[in-house]
């Protein structure tokens, strides 16, 4: 979202839920970045804050994906690739993404096995 927009959607869940006339927590607080990804709200958020010069359809998905609050449907890295905004990215160089990703499992195979053997981290289990 920064990078698209140039700054913060929200700086922290608790100030955005503050009343600023009786300084208490309310969570039903509407208006703030983090109210519009709980409501899945993101794309009238932008509209409401004057930003649609920089956004489409594929940009406001991505982000989407990318900023949703629930971890088991937020994007992974893999769907990030595969996105739409990503496609011309992605059809160039998936050949190459595939290959590294098996040698970066490969590696990690072997560090892990290696740390197995490590004494610090046995005693932690």
């Amino acid at each position: 979202y920064e990078c698209i927009f140039g700054k913060s959607l929200y700086k922290r869940r608790y100030i955005d839920c503050v009343d600023p006339i009786d300084g208490k927590y309310d969570k039903t607080k509407t208006g703030s970045g983090y109210w519009a990804l709980e409501q899945q709200k993101l794309g009238i958020f932008i509209a409401v804050n004057n930003l649609t010069k920089l956004m489409n359809k594929k940009i406001l998905s991505l982000l989407n994906g990318l900023l949703d609050i629930h971890e088991k449907t937020r994007f992974d890295a893999i769907t990030v690739l595969k996105h739409p905004w990503f496609k011309c990215y992605y059809k160039s160089y998936e050949q190459r993404i595939s290959i590294k990703s098996e040698t970066q499992k490969t590696k990690l195979a072997e560090q892990s096995n290696k740390m197995d053997k490590f004494p610090y981290y046995k005693s932690l289990y």
